[in-house]
């Protein structure tokens, strides 16, 4: 509730001052221009972006029209130089690593480690969006004690609905999954 605040209630003139029409040069040159433009335009009337909860996790999402909805390369051509780029590419593992206090992980961070990248590698997938996702429910099971979706769940169920999300991995079993260092590390903390 206090990020939803915070972020519901940045002022407008945060959102003031933006390059548009280098925004929108770029985006004219998109198979998808039409969305593009559409969302350029509303920001150009002021329309900031607005977040909701997603309900049945902690995370928050982007309500309608706004800079959140614009693909990578035009926001940044409409931000410039000025506003600053996060990547939480590895957000999940340093999150583990701090609540659990996994320092093997947090070095593996420091060092430039990706956490993707790691895990498909360890599990002999290639690094593809659809294998990105199973990856990622396999992990917050292992790291929540629970699927997305079917709330938390006693140790024993919790390996069933890891193994479910494996098993739309090419070769994916639990013990491969179990077998990868950094998971087992996380697994046995959390118990």
């Amino acid at each position: 509730r206090i990020l939803l605040s915070y972020l519901n209630g940045l002022s407008d003139l945060v959102f003031k001052g933006l390059h548009t029409e280098n925004a929108q040069n770029l985006a004219r040159t998109k198979e998808n221009q039409w969305n593009e433009l559409r969302i350029i335009r509303a920001i150009q009337q002021g329309v900031k972006p607005y977040y909701q909860p997603s309900g049945r996790t902690t995370r928050v999402f982007g309500m309608g029209d706004s800079i959140l909805g614009l693909s990578k390369d035009v926001r940044h051509a409409l931000t410039g130089d000025v506003w600053a780029e996060m990547d939480l590419k590895n957000a999940q593992f340093a999150i583990y690593a701090s609540e659990f206090d996994i320092p093997e992980i947090n070095d593996f961070l420091k060092a430039g480690g990706e956490s993707w990248k790691y895990l498909a590698e360890k599990m002999d997938v290639e690094l593809t969006p659809i294998n990105k996702h199973w990856l990622k429910r396999s992990l917050y099971g292992t790291g929540l004690g629970a699927s997305q979706h079917e709330g938390l769940k006693k140790n024993g169920d919790v390996r069933e609905s890891i193994e479910k999300q494996l098993k739309n991995l090419p070769g994916g079993t639990l013990g491969k999954w179990f077998a990868i260092p950094f998971v087992r590390l996380l697994w046995d903390k959390r118990q």
